[in-house]
C-alpha cells in the first residue's frame, strides 16, 4: 500500500448525491437483522461475532 492509498484509506470521505438516504435505509435494514440475531439466538461466541460483524 503507497502512502497515498494509507491517506486517502484514513481521511473523511464526505458523502454525495442520494449516499446519505442509501447509508440510512443500511443502516434500518442491519437494525432490524440486529434484533432478529438478539431474538432468536443463543447467547453464544458465534451471536456475538454475528453481531460484531454487521456492525
Amino acid at each position: 500500500m503507497t502512502n497515498e492509498q494509507i491517506n486517502n484509506t484514513f481521511m473523511y470521505h464526505k458523502p454525495t448525491g442520494d449516499q446519505p438516504a442509501r447509508y440510512e435505509e443500511l443502516r434500518a435494514d442491519a437494525r432490524v437483522l440486529a434484533h432478529s440475531i438478539q431474538d432468536n439466538c443463543p447467547e453464544s461466541r458465534e451471536k456475538a461475532l454475528a453481531l460484531t460483524n454487521l456492525q
